[in-house]
């Protein structure tokens, strides 16, 4: 991996072309359940399709710290390995979300 990052950039510029041609496609009086509908049943499909293409990740936590770190290895290890904290990942509405905890002494 030469880079990693989260995807920002490119989920705004696909957001404003969806919304972009949402709004042409509205203009010409195209009904907005309809076009609603037909944004739904592509979602599904890319979906489905990503479901496809996706690769399970041996060690979750490692490499969504990784990620965050731009792609380096040793801040990612370091962050999932910190001393005194146990770090978690929990679903929240199908996105993940980081949780701290300090461990407690034996």
């Amino acid at each position: 991996m030469s880079e990693a990052g989260d995807d920002t950039t490119a989920s705004v510029v696909l957001a404003h072309a969806i919304i972009s041609a949402g709004m042409k496609v509205l203009a010409s009086c195209t009904s907005p359940v309809l076009l609603r509908s037909g944004i739904d049943k592509v979602i599904a499909k890319v979906v489905a399709i990503i479901k496809r293409m996706a690769i399970p990740a041996v060690c979750r936590e490692g490499q969504i710290a990784r990620i965050a770190a731009n792609g380096d290895d040793e801040i990612g290890d370091t962050v999932t390995k910190a001393d005194g904290t146990h770090l978690k990942v929990k679903e929240f509405e199908h996105e993940p979300v980081f949780e701290s905890e300090t461990a407690s002494s034996p």
